[in-house]
């Protein structure tokens, strides 16, 4: 399936395509800019999740759980403003935690899951700007 097949969907607002045999990167994933919901959990997607994704301003759910992405969370996805849910829970990132201090910027996030990071070091940076955040999973 090409990966621009999403792109042609303009009234597209969903996606899920989690538990599946979805594998190979996703990098070059086009998307078009309606959608709301987008969940490729327990997948074995992998590469680095597309740089696309923060050119979606109506995205408010994105769960990459359970994935073999292996690269570090853009913080280009600091610009979903509208983001009220991210997992990213189980997933094989690498680098320092102080990376995700972009996480503050988005203000409307209800839910957060970052549990079981794969080789992440450092301290979780602050995060007391999520005036919002009911729910949190971390290292």
């Amino acid at each position: 399936m090409p990966l621009t097949i999403f792109s042609r969907m303009p009234q597209l607002r969903r996606l899920v395509l989690s538990d599946n045999l979805l594998s190979g990167s996703i990098t070059h994933l086009s998307l078009p800019s309606s959608l709301r919901v987008l969940d490729l959990s327990h997948t074995s997607i992998s590469g680095a999740l597309p740089l696309t994704l923060s050119a979606l301003p109506a995205l408010s759910y994105l769960d990459v759980s359970a994935t073999s992405i292996s690269d570090s969370l853009p913080s280009t996805l600091s610009r979903l403003s509208l983001l009220t849910y991210l997992n990213v829970g189980a997933w094989n990132i690498t680098g320092r935690v102080e990376d995700l201090s972009w996480l503050s910027s988005l203000t409307n996030l209800h839910t957060l899951v970052l549990d079981g990071l794969g080789s992440v070091t450092g301290d979780l940076p602050s995060l007391t700007f999520l005036t919002t955040l009911k729910a949190m999973q971390s290292l």
